[in-house]
């Protein structure tokens, strides 16, 4: 699937969402259809993000697990009036994140399980204007 979109901060943007839908074991009837896809997208101001996105149905639906990746650069501006001179400044940041969670039936409609996220971000101001910034989470 083509994606295209505007904003002013990210100005245009394209790129692609490729999906599919499939049953991991054959046999399986009753556990719905798994899946699996990729987005990627570029813009005109240089930045991207690629994802990876899964979410597999295992064993007459009483396993479901799901994994989510994402890295990227976001690249914008701010505005800094507290300086000699007023203007815009840009920054960029690389993010990273992956995602991964099980779960398993309790009963009918019930599931209960796990799960664990890690993020990464790196941050850095035009000429030096505000500090190089990395934060991380483990969830």
């Amino acid at each position: 699937m083509p994606y295209l979109g505007y904003n002013r901060d990210l100005q245009f943007m394209f790129g692609a969402m490729p999906m599919m839908m499939y049953k991991v074991n054959k046999k399986d009837t009753i556990s719905p259809k798994s899946l699996s896809g990729m987005s990627a997208i570029y813009t005109t101001n240089n930045s991207y993000f690629v994802a990876l996105f899964n979410k597999w149905y295992l064993a007459d639906d009483k396993w479901r697990i799901k994994l989510f990746a994402f890295t990227g650069d976001q690249n914008s501006q701010f505005y800094v009036d507290d300086i000699d001179e007023p203007a815009f400044y840009d920054y960029g940041t690389k993010s990273t994140i992956i995602s991964v969670g099980v779960q398993r039936k309790i009963i009918k409609a019930l599931y209960g399980g796990l799960s664990y996220t890690y993020s990464h971000y790196n941050t850095v101001y035009q000429d030096s204007i505000a500090p190089a910034s990395t934060s991380h989470t483990n969830d």
